[in-house]
Formats: structure tokens, sequence, C-alpha cells
């Protein structure tokens, strides 16, 4: 996504891309490589992964000294459940454009700044932090069912029919294929009670469960005394 016209992107044949879990961020191997070429970007305060970008050469040396340790590779689930297990919010194509910042949270965890210059959409993100009251918050939850569960799902809630629907937005099945791991916006009035259901309002009950970071008193607004620049 470019914001300005004068701005152009050059492919990088050469580069890649890394994924490291937790206990790979921090093995010796990877630590000797930190002073390489390329950029590591880590989640503040989330003791995740880190994200390697860097010239192929040295990303495959780093993959190789790795792989003679005792480390697991993993693939695109186990890196999705760990998103929604700490809480991070991944947007794809079914859920672009359906969510503010707020509603997933990236307020809660650093993920969006109320103290910089313009950007699309923030006169939308800073109306509602100082003047306006948040109606939805990202939820973690489990599910049993047989279905397949997609995001984008619609969630309903049967004990009050005037609630909006909400909407998963990642899922993963774990286990024995019944038993689902998801992240869901939902309506605030309805955080803690789970009366949520997958689907439609006779579907699987939605099983709320606790995040890294507290949803507690998170959807007030901020007293405009106390805001930075907007």
């Amino acid at each position: 996504y470019l914001l300005r016209a004068e701005v152009s992107l050059t492919p990088l044949p050469d580069w890649g891309v890394l994924l490291l879990g937790k206990e790979a961020a921090t093995h010796e191997a990877t630590a000797e490589q930190a002073s390489g070429t390329g950029l590591i970007a880590a989640w503040p305060g989330v003791p995740r992964y880190q994200l390697r970008i860097a010239p192929l050469i040295e990303l495959v040396s780093l993959w190789q000294m790795l792989e003679r340790s005792s480390l697991t590779k993993c693939g695109p689930c186990q890196f999705d459940l760990l998103a929604i297990r700490h809480g991070l919010p991944i947007i794809v194509d079914a859920t672009s454009e359906l969510f503010i910042p707020q509603a997933v949270n990236l307020d809660l965890i650093g993920g969006v700044s109320f103290n910089k210059g313009c950007y699309p959409g923030q006169e939308i993100v800073a109306r509602i932090r100082y003047l306006g009251r948040l109606k939805t918050r990202m939820i973690r939850a489990t599910v049993t069912t047989a279905d397949m569960v997609s995001v984008a799902a619609p969630v309903s809630f049967p004990a009050n029919d005037e609630q909006k629907p909400g909407v998963v937005v990642s899922a993963v099945c774990c286990n024995d294929g019944t038993a689902w791991e998801l992240l869901a916006v939902v309506p605030v009035a309805t955080l803690g009670t789970d009366t949520a259901r997958l689907f439609n309002p006779s579907g699987p009950v939605l099983r709320e469960k606790s995040l890294p970071y507290s949803l507690a008193a998170a959807s007030a607004a901020v007293p405009l005394s106390s805001a930075g620049p907007v």
C-alpha cells in the first residue's frame, strides 16, 4: 500500500522472510546473526516471535543452524494458533475494511498510534478514542463443532436479538477436529456473558477465554485533556 505517489517499490529477489518463535528467537544461533544485514522486527511487549527480513543466504544459514538444534519446525496453522492465543488479529481479504483498529484491540497492544500525523481513517479512529464510546471489542474463545469455522463467519446473540452480529477474525482447529480456538469481534455489551453462538442463534456456544491483556474499562473514551496531538 503506497500512501504517497512519489514512493516506488523495488523487488529484492535475493531476500526473504523468516519467522522465528520465542525459543528460536532467543537461541544462541539466532543471537550470533543479530548483527547481520536486514531487519529484525518484534511486537512490543509480546515475546511471541521475531520476524527476520534479510538476504536469503543469511536466512538459509540460520535455518540450517536451527535445524541442528532440538527446535520444532511449524507451519501456518501453529503460527495462527499462537496469534490467537496472544490476541493478535490477522486481517485477510474476507475481513478487510470490516473493523477500525480499536475493534480488534490494536490500541491495547501498541498497534496504532494516537500521536502521529495523518493516515487513512485517522479522524474516525481519533474521534472514537477521545469523543465516543467503542461498541465492539475482540475476544478469544473456544467452540466445539464439526463444521468448518471460516474467517468472517457470523456470531449471533440469541439472548438479545437487537445486538448486531459479531464476526470471526481468525480460527484454528485443534486436536480431534472439532475443538476450535478463535478470535471474534463482538459487541462490548456481551463481554464475559458467554451468550455468543457461532453461525446462527441455535449454533454452538462460544466460550470466552482470557487474553494476555485486559479489556476491562478499555472501551470508554479517553478525556481530551489527556490526549496528545491527533
